[in-house]
């Protein structure tokens, strides 16, 4: 009878001093906050400015229902969009951030449908200790559907300002807030 809790506090002992250490050592560390770092990340370097391009397909093949309606509307359809991420970070205390791109969408048949939406977005954020304090505007002008509730592809543009906070609250967790 004395060999099982023996045996059983020799396991405890074994599973819990790594998980122990582990903490003590994860608790030791005192990291600034993470802002994102282009620098490892970007595809092109040049001077100051970090770059990533992309281009993708995001809808490719037939529309059974063009105009959601009753009758037959069909059509092929694509959109392709082309994007760019730049940045210019500042001494890791600092980094401004540009998204900038577009959606060309093609209809075969229904050539009023075509559009070409371009969507701007600027970001800039700082490092104030545990606070990471940001700004941001962002710009769309598209002819694509808000929502299923709205049938009509009517140009439109949309305009956002936003600001605000994240606070480090630990190593992993984060509150944000903010107002736009």
């Amino acid at each position: 009878m004395m060999i099982m809790p023996s045996l059983l506090s020799r396991r405890v002992l074994f599973f819990v001093t790594p998980v122990v250490l582990a903490a003590a050592s994860a608790f030791a560390q005192t990291a600034e906050p993470q802002m994102p770092d282009p620098r490892g990340t970007a595809r092109v370097h040049i001077g100051p400015l970090y770059a990533t391009p992309g281009l993708t397909v995001q809808e490719f093949g037939v529309d059974t229902n063009v105009f959601n309606n009753a009758d037959e509307n069909s059509d092929f359809t694509f959109t392709l969009v082309p994007r760019a991420t730049a940045w210019v970070p500042f001494a890791r205390r600092a980094l401004v951030t540009t998204n900038v791109g577009t959606d060309v969408v093609y209809f075969q048949k229904y050539a009023g449908e075509r559009s070409i939406n371009p969507q701007v977005k600027l970001r800039g954020e700082g490092s104030l200790g545990r606070i990471l304090p940001f700004a941001e505007g962002s710009y769309l002008n598209t002819r694509q559907r808000p929502n299923f509730e709205i049938d009509a592809r009517l140009r439109r543009t949309e305009e956002g300002v936003r600001a605000g906070a994240s606070i480090r609250l630990s190593e992993k967790l984060y509150a944000e807030i903010a107002g736009s």
